[in-house]
């Protein structure tokens, strides 16, 4: 069973994201992996944000963790580097 397989996350396809604010099925079907993320104790993943409303509604469902160009491109390893020192100047504030 699922159980066996130990899962470290469950994703939220960057799909289903992009029908959040338009389609009540997606929004019942992330509160429900956030549940099933709950029960096995393991994190949750939604990739794809692009909005700052639906990164407020993924975090009011739950939603451990989001990725997506809301927060910033894929990078590479020396790019991330670079962003994550943008992130902490204090001229940015110290987000980190």
């Amino acid at each position: 069973g699922l159980m066996e397989i130990r899962p470290a996350a469950l994703k939220i396809d960057r799909r289903i994201v992009a029908a959040l604010r338009r389609d009540t099925h997606e929004a019942d079907l992330v509160r429900q992996i956030v549940q099933i993320a709950r029960t096995l104790g393991v994190a949750t993943i939604a990739e794809g944000v692009e909005t700052m409303a639906q990164a407020e509604t993924l975090r009011q469902m739950g939603c451990d963790i989001l990725q997506g160009y809301l927060f910033a491109p894929p990078l590479e390893e020396a790019a991330f580097r670079d962003y994550l020192d943008r992130q902490r100047a204090p001229a940015l504030g110290g987000l980190v």
